[in-house]
Order: C-alpha cells, then sequence, then structure tokens
C-alpha cells in the first residue's frame, strides 16, 4: 500500500503541472458513451477499489486546496474492474484522461502486458464514471494513473 500512496503522492506533482496546460483531447467515441453504467451493480472488490482510489484523489485535492489551488480531482462514481484470468499475476498503471464528461478514457501504459490483459483493462474502463475534475469550478479533462494488481 506504501508503494501505491507513494505513486499517487507522486501524480500530484504530475497533476498541477497538468492543470497549467490544457486538457488533451478526448475522442468522440468516449465522449459518446452512456453515462447509465453506473446504475448496475459493482462487487465488493470494486466498491474497495472505488473508496481506496477516491480517498486517494481527495487527500490529494485537499493537498492541491492547501497550497492555494482551486482544483477538485475526479470522484469517481462506478468502477468496473478488468476480467483478468485467475491464472495471470502482475501489475499494470494505465495511463488515463479523467474527462469533463465524467467519463475516462485509457491513453497509454497498457504496452507492456499481454493483448488480452491490456484489452480487458480498456473494456473495464470504458464503463468508468465519475464526477468530472474541475479546476477554478469550471470542468476539465486531467490525466490520472490507475494501478491494477492482477
Amino acid at each position: 500500500m506504501k508503494t501505491k500512496v507513494l505513486h499517487l503522492a507522486l501524480v500530484l506533482s504530475a497533476y498541477t503541472a497538468v492543470c497549467a496546460e490544457s486538457a488533451p483531447p478526448v475522442s468522440a467515441v468516449a465522449e459518446s458513451r452512456s453515462s447509465t453504467a453506473h446504475t448496475v451493480k459493482m462487487s465488493k472488490e470494486e466498491r474497495a477499489y472505488l473508496k481506496a482510489m477516491n480517498a486517494q484523489f481527495e487527500a490529494m485535492t485537499k493537498l492541491a486546496q492547501s497550497h492555494g489551488h482551486d482544483h477538485r480531482l475526479p470522484k469517481l462514481i462506478f468502477v468496473r474492474l478488468p476480467n483478468i484470468p485467475h491464472d495471470r499475476h502482475g501489475a499494470v498503471v494505465a495511463s488515463a484522461v479523467a474527462t469533463a464528461q465524467g467519463t475516462v478514457v485509457v491513453e497509454k501504459g497498457l504496452e507492456s502486458v499481454s493483448a488480452d490483459v491490456a484489452a480487458a483493462v480498456l473494456e473495464a474502463v470504458s464503463l468508468w464514471r465519475c464526477e468530472p475534475p474541475t479546476i477554478d469550478g469550471k470542468s476539465v479533462n486531467i490525466r490520472i494513473d490507475l494501478p491494477f494488481e492482477y
């Protein structure tokens, strides 16, 4: 757990740097996804992942605000964990964008895993929904890192 906390703390400095720039464009496919995915029930593991990620995003938001920045990281409202075969073991960190529309889009970070693991991560994250991140009260796109252990 210390590694994840440290990793996400390091992400804050990258997040702060991204806030100074305009957000990357997000594909039209991601923007057109249905917003009803969050009505589906989440498993116990998915709820635990959502709670842990939101706690870390909230801590980073408070840290940014304590330094005078009016930034709010996304609040996840629905996650689906990747369906990876039980005989596979490893970890991957996917670089994603939490969009101003409330979706999450994986951009990179899956090159080092097998095609079936990458496909499972992409499929699962395509269903995620969040309260959009904001800067000065305006919804924005920001980069976030998503750690997965399997």
